[in-house]
């Protein structure tokens, strides 16, 4: 790429909802370097991406890989200090044009493209070095790969934010301005590690969110292409359209690798692939088959609302919610890490904890998983699972001694179950969750998933006779702008019953459970034990043949629906 021409944005202030792309995916590349000096053929060592949907301002999918590199593979000691990322990471990634064609397999699979009815995308960094020196650089070693259009053209988020009018990102003489600045720019703390790719797009990617919030317009700020005119498939026509489907943008599919040790006697290098072995998500195959109900997070139907990257509340802080982790239910992660901490600690540990000591951890996971994620800087995603290794690291963790073995023994010796400790059903690490009392932004805790109809014997929606009338002319009922479509287990004031319906309501609406599940609708139940469901997979909408009946809340009259049951 040469002669990329300036193109100044004006950072207008309109409605979001009026963004001109479908999308924003935000790039950060990752590269070999070493300490004050300079490597005339960098190569790319990790490939993130990471899709923001400018209508819920919030991230919806993500891709990383890490890359092997040809040239030089063998990476400096500054490098990995300051990337996090480790010579055992590259010698088990994949070489770049593996990855960059499996990027673009990704961006395919969430239906983006260059022309309708795909979606269109404008990718986002912070500067100009990714596209417009490291990706011709890579070419010149990988071989030219071919370069889309939507990756002629980009967002330097960091000169946006310097053009703003008036600028809300300004350089101090001598301190070039950084992901840091961005940050703080817009009041948002720095999440993760800082130079880890993954990390950076999802903190750019908060930045960019905050501003959307903002109503800023965020457009291409250099492109090759001076005529390229923007879509948005919201006004592709119909017949445009004809016999092409889009995934719906809560639902788009993220490909995360992760890369753990490798088994003794294994070859590093000529080994399977990560890409190859933990790219696809396995959840089927980890539910535990003991279980009349199964304890995850939606994420199948997760509304956008959930994967909020920051708050959207003024002067309030929040960080990156990474997408929701698949559990594996099938692994009892208490009982594995007593037993793998050998018999010496075992022994330490054959007898409760203190109680003193049981209250200071019990105290401080509290505290850190409820509330506190964003303070300390540690990643949190949405189904509110936290890494336990990047808690344990953890200065406070570290200064008061606090094992592994003895936060398995909170978890167990807990008798409210304030807490969860769980292995990830895709890279095997461990996870914990606080199960109640959150107080973060962006993130629910894991709801029920409902199985059978014995276990919900009723489950009744109410609304007025407006609402009626609106859901008998379209024949669905909808989430419209909230999560789920809400239903309480019986009828206001009855006892145990939770029940948000309003005074007004006038219309009550029962759900076939069983009618629904058999034809593999989503059913779940919250914590405080309301039902929900986001309607049929891929619509958000549930028609009025899943409702048994419809009745005049007032009069006990039946309204006949018969019309809409087909």
């Amino acid at each position: 790429m040469q002669n990329v021409a300036p193109l100044l944005s004006s950072a207008k202030y309109v409605p979001a909802s009026r963004s001109p792309f479908d999308a924003y995916i935000v790039l950060d590349f990752e590269a070999t370097c070493e300490q004050g000096r300079y490597i005339k053929q960098p190569e790319v060592i990790e490939f993130p991406l990471v899709v923001v949907d400018p209508e819920q301002m919030c991230i919806v999918a993500e891709f990383q890989r890490y890359v092997r590199p040809k040239l030089y593979p063998k990476l400096s000691k500054f490098c990995t200090e300051l990337t996090g990322i480790t010579q055992d990471m590259v010698n088990r990634g994949a070489p770049f044009a593996n990855v960059y064609n499996e990027a673009m397999q990704f961006l395919r699979n969430c239906g983006f493209g260059e022309a309708p009815p795909s979606r269109s995308y404008c990718l986002v960094t912070c500067g100009d070095w990714d596209l417009k020196t490291m990706l011709p650089a890579q070419f010149k070693v990988s071989g030219d790969l071919g370069t889309p259009p939507s990756w002629k053209r980009w967002c330097n988020l960091k000169q946006y934010m310097k053009q703003m009018q008036p600028p809300l990102l300004r350089p101090k003489r001598g301190c070039p301005c950084d992901l840091v600045e961005m940050l703080e720019a817009v009041g948002l703390p720095l999440q993760g590690h800082h130079h880890s790719g993954i990390d950076d797009c999802r903190n750019i990617a908060a930045v960019l969110c905050e501003l959307l919030r903002r109503d800023c317009v965020v457009m291409p700020t250099y492109s090759f292409d001076h005529g390229f005119q923007p879509w948005r498939t919201i006004n592709v026509p119909l017949s445009y359209a004809s016999g092409f489907s889009l995934p719906p943008m809560n639902q788009l599919p993220s490909s995360i690798v992760t890369i753990k040790p490798h088994p003794e006697n294994s070859n590093p290098i000529h080994g399977v692939l990560p890409s190859q072995e933990s790219a696809v998500p396995t959840q089927a195959s980890t539910i535990s088959k003991k279980k009349k109900r199964s304890r995850k997070h939606p994420n199948a139907d997760a509304p956008p609302a959930l994967l909020l990257a920051g708050t959207s509340q003024p002067g309030s802080e929040g960080g990156v919610r990474a997408p929701a982790v698949l559990l594996n239910d099938s692994r009892d992660a208490v009982a594995e890490i007593l037993e793998q901490e050998g018999n010496a600690t075992a022994a330490s540990l054959s007898s409760p904890l203190p109680l003193g000591r049981l209250r200071t951890i019990s105290k401080l996971l509290s505290y850190i998983l409820r509330h506190g994620v964003d303070e300390v800087g540690v990643p949190i995603t949405v189904n509110g699972y936290v890494e336990l290794d990047a808690l344990l690291r953890l200065p406070k963790f570290l200064r008061e001694k606090i094992t592994k073995a003895e936060v398995a023994r909170v978890v167990e010796e807990n008798g409210k179950q304030r807490f969860r400790l769980v292995y990830g059903a895709e890279d095997g690490l461990l996870y914990i969750c606080a199960t109640q009392g959150h107080s973060l932004k962006g993130v629910t805790p894991d709801l029920l998933v409902i199985k059978r109809a014995e276990e919900v014997p009723l489950a009744v929606h109410g609304t007025n006779w407006d609402g009626w009338r609106d859901i008998s002319a379209c024949g669905y009922l909808s989430p419209m702008s909230r999560q789920y479509i809400h239903f309480a287990k019986g009828l206001p004031q009855q006892s145990g019953v939770i029940s948000g319906m309003r005074n007004t309501t006038k219309v009550l609406l029962y759900l076939d459970i069983e009618r629904a599940l058999g034809d593999g609708i989503p059913i779940f139940e919250s914590s405080n034990g309301v039902i929900l469901t986001s309607g049929v997979p891929n619509t958000r909408q549930l028609p009025l043949k899943y409702i048994k009946k419809v009745v005049n809340r007032e009069t006990g009259e039946v309204i006949n629906i018969d019309t809409f049951r087909s």
